[in-house]
């Protein structure tokens, strides 16, 4: 990174302390030379919301975390769960404590807590080649915003991601720890503990000193200062040098279009943790398993430039503020439909799983369109095609999407007390039709098929002015009841009973529900959907398809609820707001000392100096 370019780069605060121990397994790797850069390079970072570490994430890195060093913050969200999940989360602690620092001879409140600054970034550069390029659409900056117009930085952004050269399965993770105090960060570094390997070793890249220890690249660590305000660790040398090439002036995560302007839009000033996805390197990456012969395509087409996230923790949980953006260049954009307003009134209170939208058809077209280049795609679209037309004998987009472009919901609602189903839960779809006759017609045909091709029994009855029909397999063992509700939204259960509480309408609505009403937030308004899940109330469904894990378990049953409210902010711009509602396991319980102790600066062969006081 050129110096003008570090001076114009804003650099926010962001999160972290437990991988805070990842890295400083690498800050023994820092001796001698270059410490020395500490006492003279140290400038006062300048103030912003971006996270400050991914100035110096190479721009193809997959994606970067900051976490909070707060210590306050990290014992407040200790106490959250039950007393199961705490016991395990306060064992990861103690691994990494244990395997990262006291290993390796350092003590966190002692050589690290007092010169490190309010946050630590990881980064994650993809361990193969990937040719990442901005080709679509001609003639706009890569710095333009969701509606084409170029970001006021006086900086033109014209340089192109490309992961060429990566070495094929060398994965890469850099530790980017900011240095608050100089002066203490040199007296530990100058006391490091050799390495049992053999002494350091030094090399320089571009005119930066590393340092190494003498281990292979399965187990290399690299170590750098940069500029005096971050100490670099990397297990590899590519990705050290790749840092160094940041810092000296390539691209950073933080160049990547639009990406100041999105943080700008984040909660961050109380974040506890802050996360940063490059969508199509990370596409690319991620497709590897299913894909190897088309990853550098899958990132060339991916629509999406970027997601970013900022995780708050408050009395009673987690909140997230999140976007995900498109390239400003891409031909593919998102329709400004925030049309989720009244399904809340026609679901009952009690639920399990509550997931609501705008736009059932549009959801569809653009999961379809996109499918090629979502790596983590749950359906097959061409699957789900061919078994409703075998089945229903209906086509899935022209029978049956074609009239669903209105609001929808899909929820599980648990049984009633005297349930006699078989089955623990009711599912029920709820769809406002964009064209009720043609809906009536289809669902006709499904009538027909449904008798004459796998001879359900067909029955009718009406309640207050609503007609429904019910469908009974012909051993009694399942039951599908569907209708209208209001005229045009059309409706389908399928399980345990569910029909007397959603017809003609719920006694007491999902949107009287206290849980619902506290847990999914309230912004961004107006919606484009919500998704709503009570996870005690699931979990107390029995169904087998829910039985996890002991350690899975566990951490689902430290959850009470979860709540996501999502809009799209404009046609290139999706915005979420995530609630995870925790249960309390009460005052976290202090962690035991490292064992074992750290050796003594006369064993390391280091020249003793005195203990530095904990006065940051």
């Amino acid at each position: 990174m050129s110096e003008s370019k570090s001076e114009s780069k804003p650099e926010n605060q962001t999160p972290q302390k437990i991988p805070l121990a990842v890295a400083v397994a690498g800050v023994g790797l820092l001796v001698g030379g270059g410490v020395a850069a500490l006492w003279f390079l140290w400038k006062q970072q300048p103030s912003a919301r971006l996270p400050s570490g991914t100035t110096l994430v190479p721009n193809e890195a997959l994606m970067s975390i900051s976490l909070s060093t707060d210590p306050r913050q990290w014992e407040k969200l200790r106490q959250f769960g039950t007393p199961e999940s705490q016991a395990w989360f306060d064992e990861q602690l103690l691994t990494l404590r244990d395997r990262l620092l006291s290993d390796n001879g350092y003590n966190y409140q002692e050589d690290i807590e007092p010169w490190v600054g309010k946050e630590i970034t990881i980064a994650f550069l993809p361990p193969i080649p990937v040719e990442v390029s901005e080709s679509e659409g001609e003639g706009e900056t890569a710095n333009s915003d969701g509606d084409g117009e170029p970001e006021q930085n006086g900086e033109e952004n014209t340089e192109s991601p490309s992961l060429t050269g990566i070495p094929r399965g060398n994965e890469s993770i850099v530790l980017l720890l900011p240095i608050a105090n100089a002066s203490r960060a040199q007296q530990v570094l100058e006391n490091a503990p050799t390495p049992q390997s053999g002494a350091w070793t030094t090399r320089e890249y571009k005119g930066v000193e590393i340092k190494e220890n003498p281990g292979t690249d399965s187990d290399l660590y690299a170590v750098t200062v940069l500029d005096g305000k971050f100490l670099a660790v990397a297990n590899s040398r590519y990705g050290i040098d790749r840092t160094v090439d940041t810092y000296k002036g390539a691209l950073s995560l933080a160049d990547l279009p639009n990406a100041g302007k999105i943080w700008q839009k984040l909660e961050g000033d109380r974040a506890f943790a802050r996360v940063f996805v490059n969508i199509p390197v990370a596409s690319a990456v991620a497709s590897l398993n299913r894909q190897n012969s088309r990853i550098d395509e899958i990132a060339k087409l991916q629509p999406n430039q970027g997601f970013a996230a900022t995780a708050t923790i408050e009395n009673d949980g987690i909140a997230f503020d999140s976007a995900m953006w498109r390239r400003p260049n891409s031909e593919r954009t998102y329709s400004v439909e925030n049309k989720a307003k009244m399904m809340a009134d026609r679901l009952p209170a009690a639920m399990s799983i509550a997931i609501v939208g705008s736009n059932l058809q549009g959801l569809w077209n653009d999961y379809v369109a996109e499918i090629d280049v979502n790596p983590i795609a749950v359906i097959n679209p061409q699957w789900l095609q061919t078994a409703i037309k075998t089945t229903t004998n209906l086509d899935l987009e022209q029978d049956l999407l074609s009239w669903m472009a209105g609001e929808f919901a899909l929820a599980i609602i648990p049984p009633a007390e005297d349930n006699q189903s078989a089955f623990p839960a009711s599912v029920v779809l709820m769809v406002q039709a964009s064209d009720v006759r043609v809906g009536e017609e289809t669902l006709a045909q499904l009538d027909e098929r449904m008798q004459d091709e796998y001879q359900f029994k067909l029955s009718r009855e009406t309640i207050g002015d609503r007609e429904l029909v019910t469908w009974q397999s012909p051993q009694g063992s399942l039951t599908v009841t569907r209708g209208w509700l209001d005229g045009n939204v059309a409706f389908l259960t399928v399980g345990a009973p569910a029909v007397d509480r959603i017809v003609p309408k719920p006694e007491t609505s999902l949107r009287t529900n206290t849980l619902f009403q506290t847990t999914v937030p309230a912004q961004p308004t107006p919606s484009n959907g919500y998704v709503f899940i009570d996870v005690e109330n699931l979990l107390a469904l029995n169904a087998p398809e829910l039985r996890l894990p002991t350690q899975q378990g566990a951490f689902l049953d430290a959850i009470r609820a979860i709540g996501l409210r999502m809009a799209v902010e404009n046609d290139r711009t999706l915005r979420h707001h995530l609630f995870v509602r925790l249960k309390q396991a009460g005052e976290a319980l202090p962690l035991p000392p490292a064992q074992p102790d750290r050796p003594p600066s006369s064993e390391s062969g280091s020249p003793t100096t005195p203990t530095p006081e904990n006065n940051n």
